[in-house]
């Protein structure tokens, strides 16, 4: 990176969806080409009718698209639809030569990433999948007729659903995720069914529409009378007819397979329909359910499924800083009393541990209760094991693992009662390793081991070392997963704080620590920029080391959190 401010704008762009499949070098490529602007409540970022010179990449807030009408002597202004975090703006005038068919205006404060039209032309053009992906919506945005462009909604979200070995089974799973959809957001969904036997659907808010059709062309007809009036169109597909099939897949932003068991290649799915050219890792999910699932299972997965698709989800980013994460746990106090409900979780070093047990379902109070046990020096140091021969740190943490195998057992990731992305760094790649799967108890151990410190965790050839080294604050995991709805938690003491809190006399454990925190504030800078809601409960004249002050700790993390609830309710159930 050529110097900080590159390298903040490369943090940026990492967390952002549309550009997690891009390589290292593209993204760096990006970030030299892009400037950061930043928005203030109702301020103007460009006029209908206006030819536009930039491509716009929401990094955080929200924008309101608006249009402008004559209706008799006055000029009506109508709200089309907000575009959040992760949305792009821009791209009918940059890519398609066209004045903006709307006017956007900052909701709140936004900080937008910003390409000119020429530098644009650069980056797709040195980008070729980028250009595929945004094409696709360039050609959807073109094509939309004046009558279109004078409904209300900018742009449907078209899922599909593809169940071959059950129709029955494909058509609740429709149902049920509209009318999830429709709980969660307010918003309008349909389900449109082509050529399937006729079911006994017990109807609630959700639209069905039966057609029998035989030409693809009058399929096509009939699903787009629907675009633009629905912010939702959940296609049960005709899976025995290729053609209507591949037609309507064609047509969707993304498609839930349902099998008896996994599939076996998804890219085979996608070659078979002529989609290859999607990435299907947003696009095709593949879901294991068959005839003999429980509806209150299947209840449980479309709400899951709506949450995520409709962008409710809300996830909670938690931060290193060792003792001072101790904080984290009175926050956690505050959301469940607040009944704040969180989807997933991400978590760094001490942030990883507070995380893994309160997805494991152990409530924040027995995690505060849990925290006795360091409740004096000395049963702090019964934790601690040194090594007789500290050739790779200096405690080996046997001690440790056996704490949170007291909770944690030899649970996986699948089997956590919420969602959880532990980070961590393998230090023979200097790479950031997301963990999301296998044994919690090992994700836990690898994202805290401060390297000379505690012995690092060896699997397969890696050496997995404190996540803190290359992302103290985990937003990016959470961003990369699509959640629009972040809060994080950064326990990890400025600079400043460390000065206030310093000894005169400091250990040479003191001095290696407060130096690796420095390097990791400096970070956490740029990931809590795309955080909707940032808290930093640091107590003063306190130390990393001092567990035995967790009640302290704990106290000031549900004061910072009180403070910052209403800001937190609005965001977890606002569905604009």
């Amino acid at each position: 990176m050529a110097d900080l401010r590159t390298l903040g704008k490369y943090y940026l762009l990492s967390s952002l969806p549309i550009l997690h499949s891009l390589s290292d070098s593209d993204r760096s490529y990006i970030a030299e080409k892009a400037s950061i602007r930043d928005l203030k409540r109702h301020e103007l970022l460009y006029k209908q009718g206006e030819f536009g010179d930039s491509f716009y990449i929401i990094v955080n807030g929200s924008v309101e698209l608006i249009s402008s009408k004559k209706v008799g002597n006055e000029e009506k202004q109508i709200s089309r639809d907000v575009m959040r975090k992760g949305d792009f703006l821009g791209i009918v005038s940059t890519m398609g030569n066209k004045p903006h068919p709307f006017s956007a205006v900052a909701l709140g404060d936004v900080k937008l990433l910003v390409v000119t039209a020429s530098d644009f032309h650069d980056v797709i053009t040195k980008i070729p999948s980028l250009g595929i992906v945004l094409t696709k919506v360039l050609t959807r945005r073109l094509n939309a007729t004046s009558d279109e462009l004078e409904r209300k909604i900018i742009e449907s979200n078209v899922i599909s659903v593809y169940c071959e070995e059950d129709d029955s089974l494909g058509a609740k799973f429709a149902l049920e995720l509209s009318e999830h959809i429709i709980d969660q957001t307010g918003k309008k969904s349909i389900v449109l069914r082509f050529n399937k036997k006729n079911e006994t659907l017990i109807r609630a808010a959700s639209k069905i529409k039966n057609f029998a059709l035989d030409d693809i062309s009058e399929i096509i007809t009939q699903y787009r009378k629907y675009r633009y009036s629905y912010h939702y169109i959940i296609l049960d597909l005709p899976e025995t007819n290729y053609e209507f099939c591949k037609a309507l897949l064609n047509e969707s932003d993304q498609c839930f397979v349902i099998t008896n068991e996994e599939m076996k290649s998804k890219e085979d799915f996608l070659i078979k329909y002529e989609l290859e050219q999607t990435n299907n890792s947003t696009f095709l999910t593949n879901l294991i359910l068959n005839k003999n699932t429980k509806s209150s299972n299947l209840n449980i997965i479309t709400k899951k499924i709506a949450r995520k698709v409709t962008g409710m989800r809300l996830g909670l980013a938690l931060g290193g800083g060792a003792a001072f994460g101790l904080s984290q746990i009175g926050v956690l106090k505050v959301l469940e009393r607040e009944n704040i409900f969180v989807d997933i979780i991400s978590g760094t070093s001490i942030g990883s541990l507070v995380g893994a047990l309160w997805a494991n379902g152990i409530s924040a109070q027995d995690i505060e209760k849990a925290t006795e046990e360091f409740k004096s020096l000395f049963n702090m140091l019964k934790l601690v094991d040194f090594t007789v021969m500290p050739n790779k740190g200096l405690i080996s943490g046997n001690n440790i693992r056996k704490f949170l195998e007291g909770f944690l057992g030899q649970k996986t990731f699948k089997e956590l009662s919420k969602e959880l992305i532990t980070v961590t760094c393998n230090i023979n790649t200097r790479e950031e390793v997301l963990m999301r799967e296998g044994s919690v108890v090992d994700a836990v151990m690898a994202s805290t081991a401060i390297p000379g410190l505690f012995s690092p965790l060896i699997k397969n050839d890696a050496v997995y070392v404190d996540g803190g080294i290359v992302n103290p604050l985990p937003v990016s995991p959470l961003t990369i997963e699509g959640i629009q709805r972040i809060v994080a938690v950064n326990a990890m003491p400025s600079p400043e704080d460390v000065v206030k809190s310093n000894k005169k006399e400091q250990s040479i454990m003191d001095i290696f620590i407060n130096s690796f925190y420095s390097l990791q504030y400096r970070l956490c800078k740029y990931s809590f920029q795309s955080s909707d809601i940032y808290m930093s409960p640091i107590l003063p004249n306190s130390s990393w080391y001092e567990f035995y002050r967790a009640k302290e700790f704990i106290e000031l993390g549900e004061k910072v959190c009180e403070e910052n609830i209403k800001e937190i309710r609005n965001l977890a159930f606002k569905t604009n």
